[in-house]
């Protein structure tokens, strides 16, 4: 079943305030800081330092580690375990139990999440961070729900969701807290995942740029040659997620005709493909993904095989590191 935004009142608005590029409020961004450190009953932080850009972040941090600070983003963990205690947390799927994990992730707030978390983690690691324009979908999913699931003080709430309105994402240590700056430049797919084949797809006013198609991080040469990338470097692509996303957005009928693949064999399990031009010809399978994406459509990906499968069905269960006979899914995920 496709995923309406219609059916989850806040989406709309965390994708507003996730794509914010505007600079970020840092007297209102401060000013909630200081509120959420109420609101947790938490001394307010001996220092406050503006990072630019992910990379930025990561520099500070490298400061607080060398400060021995590091290990007091426990104090984020506190704070965040005081404004939403534990029981809270683990409630914050009410209002989407029934979407499975792929159509849970699908949520644009959710991707813009997830993706900039693999931004950040190229240059820092989590778990000190409070909060920030990526976390705003969970937040006003749960002032949407809160009226009915009244486990926590609004007030808490609403702290973080002002600071999710004024910065880009905000860690707290001991000695030491830090606020970033929001991108300059977002681009995103009709799905909400940040995608552009030909630039950046998030940049940074300090000259950061990374690069996504699909919501899935890419080289930058990738993505700046674009219009030069062949079917051959897309195969050579090891990632099966990222090279999933390069197919697509390549063009799968253009990308079997330009790879040379001769079709050997079709059955219920997807299509079994060689692709020739080497001393040893590599045969690939084109699978269907059994779950639904949000607009009901089916993602295809393709697996490599041994020479020696002679089916979809065998080429799939040897993947599984078992032979055809063996391999008779129940439930398919």
């Amino acid at each position: 079943m496709a995923i309406a935004r219609d059916d989850f009142p806040w989406m709309a608005d965390a994708l507003a305030i996730a794509s914010q590029t505007k600079p970020a409020d840092r007297e209102q961004a401060e000013k909630a800081l200081h509120e959420v450190c109420m609101a947790a009953d938490t001394p307010r932080p001996k220092r406050l330092v503006w990072a630019e850009s992910p990379a930025d972040v990561g520099e500070w941090l490298s400061f607080a580690n060398q400060r021995n600070d590091r290990r007091s983003g426990l104090f984020g963990d506190a704070l965040n375990e005081r404004i939403m205690p534990v029981e809270v947390r683990n409630s914050w799927n009410l209002g989407v139990e029934d979407l499975k994990w792929e159509q849970w992730r699908s949520l644009p707030s959710f991707q813009l999440r997830d993706l900039q978390q693999r931004i950040f983690a190229t240059y820092c690691e989590f778990g000190a961070e409070i909060g920030g324009q990526f976390d705003s979908g969970d937040v006003l999913r749960w002032l949407h729900l809160q009226p009915e699931y009244a486990r926590t003080p609004v007030a808490h709430v609403r702290a973080l969701l002002k600071l999710s309105e004024s910065c880009a994402w905000c860690w707290a240590y001991s000695e030491i807290t830090l606020l970033c700056e929001r991108p300059c430049l977002v681009r995103l797919n009709k799905n909400g995942a940040l995608h552009f084949a030909g630039g950046p797809a998030i940049s940074y006013r300090d000259g950061l740029s990374l690069y996504a198609i699909g919501g899935i991080p890419v080289p930058a040469r990738l993505a700046l040659a674009w219009e030069n990338v062949t079917a051959e470097e897309i195969r050579q692509t090891e990632n099966l997620e990222l090279q999933r996303v390069l197919v697509e957005e390549f063009g799968l009928a253009r990308y079997i005709e330009q790879i040379g693949a001769i079709l050997l064999c079709a059955d219920e399990y997807g299509e079994l493909f060689e692709i020739p031009g080497s001393e040893r010809p590599e045969r690939i399978i084109k699978v269907i993904n059994s779950t639904r994406e949000p607009d009901g459509s089916r993602k295809e990906y393709f697996l490599r095989t041994s020479r020696k499968c002679k089916t979809p069905r065998a080429g799939i269960a040897w993947s599984f590191g078992l032979n055809e006979n063996q391999y008779a899914p129940l439930v398919e995920t």
